[in-house]
């Protein structure tokens, strides 16, 4: 239910700032938002999601698309 605003970052397997928030489109085109971390190798990365509900997961550098930093995040208020 949030809304972001993202930058895209073209030189990310150049370098990527750990422990930021991204978008991530993933070679299947699915979209996850999640905090990348350091994988067990320089050629895996782990997913930790922004909610605390789920199990973060590792997946190859090759298997991203793309990646978009979070710049500014908008939560929807429930009522």
């Amino acid at each position: 239910g949030a809304r972001v605003l993202l930058r895209p970052i073209p030189a990310w397997k150049d370098y990527i700032e750990l422990g930021a928030a991204y978008v991530i489109e993933l070679r299947d085109y699915r979209r996850v938002l999640k905090i990348i971390k350091r994988g067990s190798t320089k050629d895996m990365l782990t997913l930790a999601s922004v909610n605390p509900e789920y199990e973060p997961s590792e997946v190859s550098r090759d298997f991203i698309r793309q990646v978009f930093r979070v710049v500014l995040s908008i939560q929807r208020e429930e009522m």
